[in-house]
């Protein structure tokens, strides 16, 4: 008699089996998937993977004429907490990058938290272990900022490429013309939802006996598609330092997992390698490969007993914080709060009129309107006596 865990298992090779064997029908019947229900099984697994923590382990290795072949330009350590629009991040980064022909290289160690409505960054000094600088938004926050949680390496696990203006892919996909094949990637039977519009061509291959999980990704853009909603690849021109200052005349980039494991059930990568390669004028070519690998992956994990989002690097009492979203005003840390500086309270009192210059207090008028009339009584009497003397 089976078990009911070998049940299970034996249950769940059997469902796989069969969609497998019901795909290998449509297949040699010619059919096509149905690019709808595609993406609304990609939208699926994405949504099955919002709750989470990991470590991601990047190495981004430059070709082009800046530096010498192979150059890591990035090495990264981040731990990451995730729980649907609230992130935090441990980051740790070294940077390589030419400077007057010699390779500089440059460190950056940061805590990063985005909720719902504000976001907080604390960077460090690495080599002093000081504050750096403390920045915040308070209010509401932008856009702009909320696509930034994803614009980091591990971004392209959620959908997030480099020019499409912080966009996630199923917004892409959303907003371009879909198509879709089955294919056999790696020996595996796979189904590819492809895409074409405004933001270029997009091409995203989905494992079913997986989960739907995006096994490649593909984007490819040229001429006129758009880098952001008001650029076109056209407009855009390297910075010279390392990519050329020259116009770029095609993008292409990949995302390919290399090794998933499956985690309380949800099949998630493991290792993934992701190519950035920019065409330019005059025949200049840049590729930068990264390797990323993910570990210690928790799809499950439980918040409730400790809020991770949350500030856990020591700030030193009277840090001064840059507050994006009030320009002007000086505010500072104070005993695990952002409160504006003392200096700053004071003038607030002033735009009050608790200290304005015209709000005297009742008693100091009528003090001072009895000194006038005093004065003027002495001077009447001073000018009676002299009159006086006269005649």
């Amino acid at each position: 008699m089976l078990s009911t865990d070998r049940f299970r298992s034996f249950s769940a090779i059997c469902a796989i089996a069969m969609f497998v064997i019901a795909c290998s029908h449509e297949w040699a019947r010619g059919a096509s998937p149905s690019p709808e229900r595609l993406l609304a099984s990609y939208k699926s697994w994405l949504a099955s993977t919002a709750r989470a923590t990991f470590r991601v382990d990047c190495v981004a290795r430059y070709q082009g004429f800046a530096l010498p072949a192979g150059t890591p330009i990035q090495e990264s350590t981040h731990i990451v907490w995730r729980d649907g629009d609230r992130w935090k991040l441990q980051m740790h980064d070294t940077f390589r990058y030419p400077r007057r022909g010699q390779v500089a290289t440059g460190e950056d160690v940061s805590e990063r938290i985005y909720t719902n409505n504000s976001s907080f960054m604390v960077i460090q000094d690495p080599a002093k272990h000081v504050i750096r600088g403390v920045v915040a938004n308070l209010d509401e926050l932008p856009e702009s900022q909320r696509r930034q949680t994803y614009s980091y390496k591990h971004g392209a696990v959620y959908g997030y490429l480099d020019g499409n203006d912080g966009l996630l892919l199923p917004a892409v996909l959303e907003d371009s013309t879909l198509t879709a094949h089955f294919e056999v990637h790696n020996g595996r039977q796979v189904q590819v939802l492809d895409a074409e519009g405004k933001w270029g061509i997009h091409a995203v291959w989905l494992d079913p006996a997986a989960g739907y999980i995006p096994c490649r990704i593909e984007q490819h853009k040229v001429g006129k598609d758009l880098l952001r909603a008001d650029m076109p690849l056209t407009s855009y021109v390297g910075d010279g330092r390392f990519w050329p200052k020259h116009a770029c005349n095609a993008m292409h980039r990949t995302v390919e997992v290399t090794k998933t494991q499956s985690y309380s059930g949800t099949t998630f990568p493991v290792a993934m390698t992701l190519v950035d390669e920019e065409r330019f004028d005059k025949d200049q070519t840049v590729t930068v490969t990264t390797e990323i690998r993910f570990a210690h992956v928790n799809l499950r994990p439980d918040f409730s007993s400790a809020n991770p989002f949350i500030v856990s690097t020591p700030i030193p009492n009277g840090t001064p914080v840059q507050v994006d979203d009030h320009p002007g005003i000086n505010y500072e840390w104070r005993d695990g709060n952002i409160v504006k500086s003392m200096s700053q309270a004071a003038l607030a009192n002033l735009n009050d009129g608790k200290l304005a210059s015209s709000a005297y207090p009742l008693g100091t008028k009528l003090m001072v309107a009895l000194g006038l009339v005093a004065l003027a009584l002495l001077t009447f009497l001073f000018c009676s006596r002299l009159r006086s003397k006269r005649s």
